[in-house]
């Protein structure tokens, strides 16, 4: 996903000072297997970029590259990967995802925060600090996402993401993806962001997957999409202490929410995806009745809460559903 549009940084009140949640480090210890320091991730870009245009450029297509039809699909022995790491996947089945009830979100995330997150083990966004301008893009929020197709706690994330944005808009153009094969919990499915676009009249989305999922190799994993700018100072300052614990800056997924709250890492971690097919995956995390649906439909509960906040309420078919509790939710209100 890509959209080269003006983007503003507004000063605009937000929320309180952000501090350490407890409850945190099992997730961050885990996430450390995986991660990325910022300098290594800008340094891999710049060197794939310089290296071979030719071998880059066949690794990841056009962003309107056009993807297999779910019939053309349907007629090949497994899913159709291209060179960016993505399949075509059956609009039914990401329809199911887009379409978990609000109610079910909210239900299952009013459950974690009264467990004060430990009942499903889901981690919340960390709040940033007041005098923090609100990013705009278009006149609009505009919420970042930067992850990487080989990465297997980008993976889990995106469920959740795809399920809580739906509510404020229309995604097109999403493609499946598999993590790494060689990573933790291998081939674990999910969407990618990589060729989607998003539509809404009250948020703007962007999600870049800077790193396809083939290798790695010794140079490391295919480069996709750079991070411009903004989004290397948005990785520079908040994918660091204190919005993560010392020594483990550069992780990812990163999502900045409009200058409001910032998540790095995942908001729930599973194993028990690794390998399935993506029906399967889309199939259980939309059940509403198993352990990780519940888990996956909290953390997008608690995102639809954190949007509400940051778009004023608005829609109000959404917000108007969402309890006050779960209202900009972040660790600095729950730690």
């Amino acid at each position: 996903m890509s959209d080269n549009h003006t983007r503003s940084l507004a000063m605009v009140p937000g929320g309180a000072a952000p501090r350490r949640p407890a409850g945190r480090e099992p997730v961050t210890k885990r996430r450390g297997a995986m991660k990325k320091r910022v300098s290594g991730i800008l340094a891999a870009l710049a060197t794939a970029a310089a290296a071979s245009a030719g071998a880059v450029a066949s690794a990841a297509p056009a962003h309107n590259a056009k993807l297999l039809t779910a019939e053309e699909a349907s007629k090949s022995p497994g899913p159709p990967e291209t060179a960016a790491g993505t399949f075509t996947i059956p609009s039914a089945l990401a329809r199911r995802v887009e379409d978990v009830p609000l109610d079910d979100l909210v239900t299952q995330a009013m459950a974690a925060h009264k467990a004060g997150g430990a009942g499903l083990n889901v981690r919340l966004a960390e709040k940033l600090p007041a005098s923090n301008p609100l990013l705009l893009g278009k006149g609009k929020p505009e919420i970042v996402f930067l992850g990487a197709e080989y990465c297997p706690y980008c993976a889990t994330e995106r469920w959740s993401l795809v399920m809580a944005l739906s509510k404020f808009g229309n995604f097109s153009h999403l493609a499946g993806t598999t993590s790494s094969s060689t990573d933790v919990s291998p081939s674990t499915p999910s969407f990618s962001f990589y060729g989607a676009s998003y539509s809404s009249a009250r948020l703007v989305f962007l999600g870049d997957e800077m790193f396809n999922n083939h290798g790695p190799s010794a140079a490391g994993y295919p480069a996709l999409q750079a991070p411009d700018a903004l989004e290397t100072m948005l990785l520079s300052k908040y994918d660091t202490p204190p919005y993560v614990p010392a020594g483990d800056s550069g992780g990812i997924p990163f999502i900045y929410l409009a200058g409001r709250f910032v998540l790095i890492g995942p908001q729930w971690l599973t194993s028990q995806l690794s390998r399935v097919s993506w029906a399967e995956a889309a199939s259980t995390l939309t059940s509403g009745t198993s352990a990780l649906s519940k888990q996956a439909e909290a953390a997008a509960g608690f995102l639809v809460g954190d949007i509400c906040a940051i778009t004023r309420a608005e829609p109000a078919s959404v917000c108007t559903h969402v309890p006050s509790a779960l209202l900009g939710t972040s660790t600095s209100v729950t730690g």
